[in-house]
């Protein structure tokens, strides 16, 4: 049975017709991620309101209820909190934003309202839960600038703290992001309209798993002090990265969004780790297609493919650089005898 000690909040609105304080701290919520699913603390579940609790209700089969009667009905739905994670992830499989806004108090030992506040915003690119993570694959996040006939990339996988970097040319992008093979990939915004062969094509690649972001987000001077003070240095030079490059806005971007979705500085991601496209040999989406490398052609399948017949590592460590391996073919004689 679900927790009663606030429900006399839940309606929205007090006798005297003033939202309420709870519902109060629903609206700061949602107005700071509007564009993610509440998760609002109450008690032992997590309760969704308005659209957010319609949304629910469709796509997890919940039952969708009410508060009050009337004009000042607020459609409802609640998941238990012990089992939670699993709802979470079959709505970010479905290209959800999750926001988990938490008790941060006891309500044991406060007096009146507890106060509650986002502590955590779940994409398809920031997920750490073993249970929805393939341990053998990357879970990437990917960030995209465009520069004239310049494109940067970066990518990070947030349970290992590898953050990557890239420029390349405009028209290498499709390919380039494909093999990369992102769950999530952040562009700004303007993109939305912009028609040219390459963006429509990644449109149709990636469909939901694109977060669009405010144009302001890829400023260059912004997302250069981002990079700066996350990483703690002077320069970016160390890192093999020119400030005029086209990573540093897609780097930069992808940094804050990190920090906003987690709520902490991601210290675990210690380093820039530049990727030279000069060294490697261009495998285009059909090349990797036709030699089956992760997925059959015809039944999209990892058994029967390339990975499937030479991996024998011993870890998931050993698993994704084996996969790193196999996407990125090297061009240069001695670093190939290495491998």
């Amino acid at each position: 049975m679900r927790s009663t000690y606030l429900e006399k909040d839940v309606s929205g609105k007090s006798s005297s017709g003033q939202t309420t304080p709870m519902m109060e701290q629903f609206w700061r919520a949602k107005k700071e991620h509007p564009d993610a699913l509440l998760f609002f603390r109450m008690g032992d579940f997590y309760e969704l309101f308005h659209d957010d609790a319609k949304v629910a209700a469709r796509e997890l089969g919940l039952t969708l209820t009410a508060r009050s009667k009337g004009e000042d009905a607020i459609p409802m739905a609640g998941v238990p909190v012990r089992s939670a994670d699993s709802y979470l992830l079959r709505l970010v499989a479905k290209g959800f934003k999750v926001a988990i806004c938490e008790q941060l108090q006891d309500p044991r030992t406060t007096k009146g309202m507890v106060d509650r506040g986002v502590v955590r915003v779940v994409t398809a690119g920031t997920l750490t839960e073993e249970d929805a993570l393939r341990a053998r694959e990357h879970n990437y996040l990917a960030s995209l600038h465009l520069s004239g006939e310049r494109a940067g990339l970066a990518w990070v996988d947030l349970s290992t703290g590898r953050f990557q970097v890239m420029e390349i040319a405009r028209a290498q992008l499709v390919d380039e992001i494909a093999r990369i093979g992102p769950a999530e990939l952040l562009w700004n915004s303007d993109l939305r309209s912009d028609e040219s062969p390459a963006i429509v094509e990644l449109k149709t690649q990636l469909g939901p798993r694109i977060s669009e972001r405010d144009p302001w987000r890829f400023e260059r001077e912004s997302t250069l002090r981002a990079l700066l003070a996350h990483f703690r240095v002077a320069s970016l030079e160390g890192f093999g990265v020119e400030h005029d490059s086209a990573v540093v806005p897609a780097a930069g971007a992808l940094i804050e969004y990190l920090q906003e979705t987690q709520k902490t500085a991601c210290q675990h991601v210690l380093r820039i780790e530049r990727v030279d496209p000069s060294r490697f040999l261009v495998l285009d989406r059909a090349t990797s297609s036709c030699l089956e490398l992760f997925r059959t052609q015809r039944e999209g399948r990892e058994e029967g493919t390339l990975i499937d017949v030479l991996d024998a590592t011993c870890t998931p460590m050993g698993a994704r650089r084996l996969r790193d391996w196999l996407a990125h073919p090297l061009r240069e004689v001695e670093p190939i005898l290495h491998r």
